[in-house]
């Protein structure tokens, strides 16, 4: 794709792989090759040195089921807006949210289906 735009085949929009830079644009084949070669490949960055990799790994795996749960209190739970001042009464209504979230997230596991088809 990046070569037919240096062509003028079509338009330049975004390319990462077109040299801007130069007099005449150009395709950056050594960052294409680059990331060619590194395609498919996932890092992971922590400063817990004592932790094995597949636990490290593990934990970031399980990172989509925890964001998605927080997605599912604000919006199926309706955990927003919170319409209280005091400390406590704040501090109530979380204590509530969470206990349905664990709640909803049971009925999910074992039945098998999303909350909102319950």
């Amino acid at each position: 794709k990046a070569k037919r735009a240096v062509d003028g085949d079509i338009a330049i929009k975004r390319n990462r792989y077109i040299d801007l830079s130069a007099p005449n644009k150009k395709v950056n084949y050594a960052l294409a090759a680059k990331h060619r070669a590194l395609a498919g490949i996932k890092g992971y960055e922590t400063d817990l040195t004592t932790l094995p990799a597949q636990e490290v790994i593990g934990h970031y795996r399980r990172l989509f089921n925890i964001e998605k749960s927080f997605r599912m209190s604000k919006s199926d739970l309706k955990a927003r807006p919170i319409y209280a001042r005091k400390q406590d009464s704040i501090t109530a209504h979380l204590n509530i949210v969470i206990a349905a979230l664990a709640v909803a997230h049971l009925m999910e596991t074992r039945s098998g289906q999303s909350i909102k088809r319950l």
